[in-house]
């Protein structure tokens, strides 16, 4: 083969192989999809399960302020003895 011949073989090469991706390009869109787009039934409604949520109620939410007091003994070198206050006197 001459040369000419290598290059218009090589492009018939190309040509057939662009034609041949396109093609199934194209059939791989052909078949549309037959899947309906219907909402997925959900857990609660396919057992009919109540939840803790359907038979109870919140209340009395509000913020509880809560302190405390405690006694550490036995830590030698940690600090200095507190002032007299109310929650000492207590304990």
């Amino acid at each position: 083969m001459n040369r000419r011949g290598c290059r218009s073989f090589r492009v018939r090469v190309a040509a057939v192989g662009f034609l041949a991706a396109a093609w199934l390009a194209v059939a791989g869109c052909a078949d549309p999809q037959t899947r309906l787009l219907a909402e997925d039934e959900s857990e609660r409604v396919r057992y009919e399960v109540k939840t803790i949520g359907d038979v109870t109620t919140v209340a009395n939410s509000d913020p509880i302020p809560v302190a405390g007091v405690g006694l550490v003994v036995g830590l030698n070198g940690t600090g200095s003895s507190p002032p007299k206050c109310a929650e000492r006197s207590i304990m």
